[in-house]
């Protein structure tokens, strides 16, 4: 019996030695499937982070392509516009050579054509001294008959007289306009040649006729513009003002069959004018235009018949005879001794009676004596 209860103690200790370690084996089974797990998520976590690795990575080299490719387009884009603005400064700098180079043709022409003019001049000066001595011969011829001359003949001469005085004017003032229009276009060139860029090589005038009319009060100040120059063909003349800044939407223009009448308004703060109240000779008010260019204006009137004009202004004809009774018998003659030719220093000298020889000077004082004396009729008594 004794040794059975002791067996049955071992019994129990052995079961439950059995059911401690079937419960540790059971603890460690789950801590085993714990663990387990616990490295299953972990690895999953793993995983994840590995995979956003890889999807930055991703990233940064997208990122790096998109960058690199930036690169090149900036660097294609400023070799581009560098290659632009060089092409876009060449083509200035052509613009400029044939803008000089036109203007240098402009300025050529414009010193031949001087030249031409100054020897048409030259010619027609020939002609006027041919002429005075002409008239010089024919002073001597009115010396015949006895003292007496020919009423047609000293109305010839005064007409001579006349023909040349208008002739000499028109030399005068023609030769002044071409020296100042060419004063003008040096002057120009002067200050085209000073500016960093060209200005427009051609720009299109846009004419002004008679009809465009800007509104302006009649309490406006105008400035007068009494220095212009002017040149002429068979049917036109053209009148060049040297003026900046001129809006063609601020001119008032009134055109006349005998007059002309041109207001500038607003020119860099002034307002200018020019007209001229009674004309050389009559014109086509409805042809007639202004034409707007940078630097200068041109007026161009259209004559009403073809033909050369004296002037631009009217003026009353000098072939008229003098019917003042006061004047002297004799001072149709002493201004026929006065009439001038042009010398070659450009005065007018060369007097009749003073130069010239002792059989000239002796006949113009026996024509004066006789006509003061009363001995000789009145040569200019037919017109009075």
């Amino acid at each position: 019996m004794a040794l059975s209860s002791a067996f049955r103690e071992r019994l129990e200790q052995m079961e439950n030695t059995r059911n401690e370690r079937l419960s540790l084996l059971q603890a460690e089974k789950e801590a085993q499937s714990d663990k387990s797990q616990i490295l299953s998520s972990k690895l999953g976590i793993i995983r994840s982070i590995e995979l956003r690795c890889l999807l930055i990575d991703q990233k940064i080299a997208s990122q790096n392509f998109k960058i690199s490719s930036l690169k090149s387009e900036i660097e294609k884009l400023d070799a581009k516009v560098l290659k632009s603005e060089v092409e876009e400064l060449e083509e200035m700098e052509r613009e400029k050579e044939s803008y000089y180079r036109l203007k240098g043709f402009e300025m050529n022409e414009f010193l031949e054509n001087v030249d031409d003019f100054v020897k048409e001049f030259r010619l027609r000066v020939e002609e006027l001294r041919n002429k005075k001595n002409k008239l010089s011969s024919t002073f001597k011829e009115l010396q015949g008959n006895n003292g007496y001359s020919s009423y047609s003949e000293i109305a010839a001469a005064e007409m001579r007289k006349s023909e040349l005085v208008a002739m000499k004017e028109n030399m005068n003032k023609n030769l002044d306009s071409n020296y100042e229009v060419r004063a003008q276009l040096q002057k120009q060139l002067q200050n085209l040649s000073k500016e960093a860029a060209p200005a427009t090589v051609s720009q299109s005038p846009t004419p002004i006729t008679t009809a465009a009319k800007v509104p302006f009060t009649p309490a406006v100040s105008y400035v007068t513009l009494a220095s212009f120059s002017w040149d002429q063909d068979n049917e036109k003349v053209k009148i060049y003002l040297s003026l900046e800044g001129v809006d063609q939407e601020k001119i008032e223009t009134e055109f006349k069959q005998m007059s002309f009448d041109v207001k500038f308004h607003d020119v860099q703060g002034k307002n200018y004018r020019l007209t001229i109240p009674k004309l050389n000779k009559a014109i086509v008010p409805e042809n007639c235009k202004v034409v707007i260019k940078p630097s200068r204006v041109i007026i161009t009137l259209v004559k009403a018949s073809k033909g050369n004009w004296l002037d631009l202004h009217f003026k009353e004809d000098k072939l008229k005879p003098n019917l003042d009774k006061e004047r002297d018998p004799m001072a149709g003659i002493m201004d026929l001794m006065k009439v001038s030719s042009l010398c070659p220093s450009g005065a007018y000298s060369c007097n009749m009676y003073e130069e010239g020889d002792e059989e000239m000077k002796r006949t113009i004082a026996k024509a004066w004596t006789d006509a003061r004396s009363g001995k000789t009729a009145d040569p200019l008594k037919g017109y009075r």
